[in-house]
């Protein structure tokens, strides 16, 4: 059984915060699951935005642009009519999720999972929100939302994951430093990936191999 929970970082605004604080406190954020309404909706809702605004760039018939603020009008109706189920932010629970040097406790589930006992570790630290994908020589502008980067783990033979937000470029290389200096020494094994914008690229560690400093590549 596969567990799908978002968390969101939570954590002072302090430089060098894995120095004092061996303990990280987050939000869960639980992703609602689309209907095959929902589903629809929201393709119908592109197809009607997209394909008369790129097919006006491509003929130079300007009446068709007009699907661009269309589009957007449609967005707000789809939100209003799913009551903002799909807008990430309102993902945000009250419950905490806490990383310590044992493991993971889940405030919510009343639960704990120790690092020792699980199989398959993987800690995902992608984007915070609003940080680039690419570099500006791609030419495209595409985003993180903040939503993507996760956990997961088999425990006691049941797949979980955890997925968090990353609110901004501070938290993210907050994270990656408690990562390196407070669990790594307490995690036997674990496969971290990271996306590195200056990089532009991702880059896969063991968790003990995570470099000291790297985290200043994050921008």
């Amino acid at each position: 059984m596969e567990f799908l929970v978002f968390l969101k970082i939570s954590i002072l605004e302090l430089p060098y915060l894995s120095i004092f604080y061996p303990n990280m406190k987050v939000n869960s954020i639980i992703r609602p699951e689309s209907s095959c309404f929902e589903k629809g909706g929201a393709i119908l809702v592109a197809l009607l935005w997209f394909v008369p605004f790129i097919y006006g760039l491509i003929t130079d018939q300007t009446i068709f642009l007009v699907s661009l603020p269309i589009g957007i009008i449609l967005i707000l109706v789809y939100n209003a009519i799913t009551k903002g189920k799909f807008v990430y932010k309102n993902w945000i629970q009250e419950e905490l999720i806490e990383f310590n040097k044992n493991g993971v406790h889940h405030e919510g589930w009343n639960e704990s999972f120790n690092w020792n006992e699980m199989e398959n570790l993987k800690i995902e630290i992608l984007g915070f929100d609003g940080q680039s994908r690419s570099g500006s020589s791609s030419g495209h502008h595409r985003t993180f939302n903040g939503t993507e980067s996760n956990i997961s783990f088999q425990f006691m033979g049941k797949d979980y994951q955890f997925y968090y937000y990353l609110r901004n470029k501070e938290e993210k290389k907050q994270f990656i430093a408690y990562l390196r200096d407070q669990l790594s020494p307490h995690i036997e094994s674990a496969t971290v990936k990271i996306f590195f914008n200056r990089l532009d690229r991702y880059v896969t560690y063991q968790i003990k191999e995570i470099e000291a400093g790297c985290e200043d590549s994050v921008s």
